[in-house]
């Protein structure tokens, strides 16, 4: 356990800060409730905001509901144990926002879709979509689950706070305003909660520059321990960070956030205009961007303030993940209401993802499995969306509790989202650039790069890798105290941020001699070491193998010219790719037109490649 001077009690304006943001996050629900209160657009109005949200608050949306605690607790701490290598993910997004812009928002916006998941349907069959729509439901309950326990676990050991006061506190207010103001309380939260998120890092970065003696020293002391390398291109998948296990694994990880999630897809589609859409995703992307380079950080700072004595070695923390919340306890001591805005900062990025979540789930819910099988009025269907709402949020809640109880729901949570991104990317892929594949290829596919991503998780989660391929990095024990209450460097310690001069007590522990002991793995093993940040690709690769593979031997190449040709994007049409030969593209079209679009009516679609009466091929070649 950590030691018990490390924990810190929180002053009545921390709490008062605190409570500001819940109060004010709840306020924004009351109000659009209040305010659609005789409003007649029903779901399209409350779970898509009537197509008539603005670029800038979808844009902060977009960029604030994927910030997790992670983004705030986790990527520091690996920077500060692992080096910045996080920083290759701003260098993905540039590619991922170039795809989802040319092929995934001109798709679904023009759809007029609600669900992300319909355009499955129109595509492939009833029952892909049904199975990915349920299959989103499950994994996002556990998802947010561990979202609304993983910053209370991290808090409850550095700042005192009752893990059983941070889980209410998230679940009961974000079911509040997100019950109450559907996408449009959800929308303008992220906004503020994004504000919180930012001045509470950026708060963190100034202050332990100041107390470091500025950011040139901060990053000379993280580049002579190692953190500033960012240069490692080994190509082994086994490594935990590389170049390419970062950038490669990220570019499929943001391409499934932000081209077929349902939580970011139906931002996109509560703007007015697709020209707008994409607006939106290029702000939030830069939001995004923003945010991992702070993060970043962050992590930096930390280590520049302990590479000289590592509180979690000398047990003043028991996990990493408390390695934020323990530096801001020790930086603003002396600050009553600062750690309540890091606080506030911390639960707004934990607000952001389960809000998102809770309005996504709601959605399809009712899209995809209500309104098929009922025909009622649509006052009907937003009093039961927000019926299902409470109850999600409640079922969610549970979850949050029984991960503190059981602990292993935790890894299932993250395990989840890993194996329903590259399986989610995989299945649009193969819808829009590839005429030939049909349902059945689809969902064989799906299902085994899903199966494939949670074998190799739970197969790698107790294999015992060497440092070599973690690439952990040392942190000193060559100045430390004689308890958690202050830092030392150079024999002066920081009490407050003022250097005093004391006799503190050294620790040492010399690693430059430690070697450990070279482990054979079996073919199998090897497997199951792959980064973690190769999960989704695994599941992307399989799905589009299994995919083509099923789709060809049962008959798909003969029903490609049954496709709706407005279901499709070719790859490399768009303007950018203009200078790729013609005689090269029609290749990647698999023989369709693209031109036929122009001739080809809209709303006539075959599903699973079955012909409709009314259905108008395209040319064949």
């Amino acid at each position: 356990m950590a030691n018990n001077s490390a924990k810190e009690v929180l002053s009545g304006i921390d709490y008062a800060v605190f409570i500001g943001m819940l109060a004010i996050s709840a306020l924004i629900g009351v109000f659009y409730a209040y305010r659609d209160r005789k409003s007649k657009d029903g779901t399209r109005g409350y779970l898509m905001a009537n197509r008539s949200m603005g670029v800038f608050p979808v844009a902060l949306s977009i960029g604030v509901s994927f910030q997790s605690a992670v983004t705030v607790l986790g990527i520091p701490a690996d920077v500060y144990q692992f080096g910045m290598m996080y920083i290759w993910l701003v260098l993905s997004l540039v590619l991922v926002t170039i795809i989802v812009s040319t092929a995934f928002i001109p798709t679904l916006y023009n759809l007029g879709i609600s669900s992300t998941y319909e355009y499955l349907e129109k595509r492939y069959s009833k029952s892909m979509r049904l199975i990915t729509t349920g299959t989103f439901i499950v994994q996002y309950f556990l998802f947010i689950g561990v979202n609304i326990y993983g910053p209370s676990l991290a808090l409850r050991g550095v700042t005192g706070l009752s893990s059983i006061s941070a889980m209410l506190s998230t679940g009961l207010i974000c079911t509040l305003y997100t019950t109450l103001g559907g996408l449009k309380g959800v929308i303008w939260t992220d906004v503020l909660q994004g504000a919180f998120m930012m001045v509470g890092m950026l708060t963190f970065i100034i202050r332990g520059c100041f107390v470091m003696g500025g950011i040139t020293e901060v990053w000379n002391i993280a580049e002579a321990g190692g953190r500033t390398d960012i240069l490692k291109f080994d190509l082994d998948p086994r490594k935990r960070y590389t170049v390419w296990t970062v950038a490669v694994g990220s570019f499929i990880i943001w391409i499934g956030i932000l081209g077929t999630n349902q939580a970011q897809v139906q931002r996109y589609l509560s703007v007015k205009s697709e020209n707008k859409a994409k607006k939106s995703l290029y702000l939030g992307v830069t939001v995004v961007s923003m945010f991992a380079t702070l993060a970043v950080l962050c992590g930096l700072v930390c280590y520049a303030y302990y590479h000289q004595c590592d509180p979690i070695l000398t047990s003043c923390i028991d996990k990493r993940d408390q390695l934020m919340p323990y530096a801001v306890m020790d930086l603003f001591r002396d600050m009553p209401g600062v750690p309540g805005l890091f606080l506030a900062c911390v639960f707004s990025a934990s607000l952001s993802t389960v809000s998102s979540g809770l309005n996504a789930m709601v959605t399809v819910t009712i899209e995809d499995f209500v309104k098929p099988h009922t025909r009622w009025s649509e006052r009907r269907y937003t009093w039961f969306s927000k019926g299902l709402g409470v109850a999600y949020g409640c079922i969610t809640l549970g979850i949050s509790f029984l991960a503190s109880v059981l602990g292993d729901i935790a890894s299932i949570g993250i395990a989840s989202l890993s194996a329903f991104l590259g399986p989610s990317v995989g299945i649009f892929i193969l819808g829009l650039w590839f005429p030939f594949v049909n349902s059945t290829g689809a969902i064989c596919g799906f299902t085994s790069g899903i199966v494939a991503t949670v074998t190799l998780f739970f197969g790698g989660r107790n294999l015992k890798k060497p440092n070599s391929l973690v690439g952990m990095l040392d942190v000193g024990l060559s100045n430390c105290p004689n308890d958690c209450g202050y830092m030392t460097f150079n024999n002066q310690s920081y009490v407050h941020g003022i250097a005093q001069t004391t006799e503190a007590s050294y620790f040492y522990r010399d690693t430059s001699t430690t070697s450990e002991p070279e482990i054979e793995f079996t073919a199998m093993e090897n497997f199951f070491a792959i980064s973690y940040f190769y999960t989704a690709s695994v599941g992307l690769a399989v799905c589009l193998v299994i995919g083509i593979i099923t789709s060809l031997l049962s008959c798909g190449w003969s029903q490609r010219h049954t496709v709706d040709i407005y279901l499709l994007r070719p790859p490399f049409e768009a303007g950018l790719f203009s200078w790729i030969p013609d005689k090269i593209r029609s290749y990647l079209r698999c023989g369709i037109y693209w031109e036929d679009r122009k001739k080809q009516p809209r709303g006539i679609y075959s599903v699973g490649g079955e012909e409709s009466k009314d259905e108008i091929h395209a040319d064949k070649v």
